[in-house]
């Protein structure tokens, strides 16, 4: 199958978009394409194919291309094997067409992570998701084992105070169209505003979304319940799967917090006296002066920061001074242009790594 069109077909968010066009992936399309007008026609092949396959598994028949079910095939049982687990997938080609279809038409709704195809013969637990190691490199996972609260820089410019024994997860190098990280504990958001890419964080039950704002968030974990408090800007908060109900979303402004009862499965919303009721641990970082620092020890300090990989060829800027001020709220790219643009330089971004190299 022509790469192109299978990265569409393959994609979870793509495929409910097209049998729900008005669902929740309708922005997100719409911005895609807008920003990659050139894959559009591929898109719209791709969208003929997942109506077909939807359509055969409705009426028990459907003109499925044999290549694309074959590459379909292979491609998922590459995904089966490098999970660990022994199976073995056949592809036969067989007059009942329809076979093939709906098994396709399962393969694309499970999309990039496929489910593993029997259950564990020990525990019969439920079937296990595999993640591919793509997803898993292009993540950060920080615990705070510390007894004090930790600062921790998202690429975005983000900033978040993690309580100790609490745990971020998060892209290393946000990309795609919103923000998303996983709290499991307690912290402090300041989160970098940007409205084409709204920023999420899902803690248990609970997802918050804001687009640039500063809020707490408290977990209890004997109770399970979870609470959002905000200090500036808007947040909504709803339980998960709730996101198109309108009236099951708790929408907060400054001085505003809502808990999530677990044992009602409820939202509740109530006042605070101050904005600082809302703040567990405030975020008093001031900006970074560097004067007349080596860019080799400029990048290092940019690395440790945004917890990422910058590799660049120390001799290409031997002799290289530079005074800078980085800003506290800027975010990874921001700081890479900055300083590109002072030495000369060029970066971009491969597999969550960043090249820097000295423009010729």
């Amino acid at each position: 199958m022509n790469p192109e069109l299978e990265k569409f077909v393959l994609d979870e968010k793509f495929v409910s978009w097209i049998l729900n066009p008005n669902g929740v992936y309708a922005e997100y399309w719409k911005q895609y394409f807008a920003e990659s007008p050139h894959e559009k026609p591929v898109a719209d092949e791709a969208a003929i194919l997942v109506q077909e396959l939807h359509e055969a598994e409705k009426e028990n028949y459907a003109p499925v291309r044999q290549d694309i079910l074959q590459s379909t095939w292979q491609n998922i049982e590459k995904e089966l094997q490098t999970s660990g687990k022994e199976v073995t997938i056949k592809y036969k080609h067989k007059t009942n067409i329809y076979r093939y279809a709906v098994a396709a038409a399962v393969v694309i709704f499970a999309t990039t992570i496929f489910f593993l195809s029997k259950k564990d013969p020990v525990n019969n637990t439920a079937p296990v998701l595999a993640e591919t190691k793509a997803d898993i490199q292009s993540k950060q996972i920080i615990t705070n084992t510390s007894t004090h609260f930790r600062l921790i820089h998202l690429s975005d410019g983000t900033a978040i105070n993690l309580a100790p024994q609490s745990t971020i997860t998060a892209e290393k190098i946000f990309t795609g169209y919103k923000r998303e990280v996983t709290l499991t504990g307690n912290a402090f958001f300041q989160v970098a505003k940007d409205a084409s890419k709204p920023f999420y964080v899902y803690t248990g039950s609970v997802v918050t979304r804001v687009v640039g704002t500063s809020f707490s968030i408290v977990t209890m974990p004997d109770s399970k319940n979870i609470t959002v408090s905000v200090k500036t800007g808007k947040v909504m908060v709803y339980k998960k799967g709730d996101e198109q109900k309108p009236s099951a979303i708790a929408v907060l402004l400054p001085s505003q917090q809502c808990s999530y009862l677990a044992i009602l499965d409820t939202i509740e919303t109530r006042s605070l006296s101050t904005p600082d009721d809302a703040v567990i641990k405030p975020i008093t970082e001031k900006n970074q002066h560097f004067d007349r620092v080596t860019v080799p020890a400029l990048l290092d300090a940019v690395a440790r920061r945004f917890d990422v990989e910058i590799k660049y060829t120390a001799n290409d800027f031997q002799g290289t001074d530079i005074t800078i001020t980085l800003l506290t709220s800027q975010s990874l790219e921001s700081m890479l242009h900055v300083i590109s643009k002072t030495v000369n330089a060029n970066y971009r971004i491969e597999d969550n790594k960043i090249i820097f190299t000295k423009s010729k």
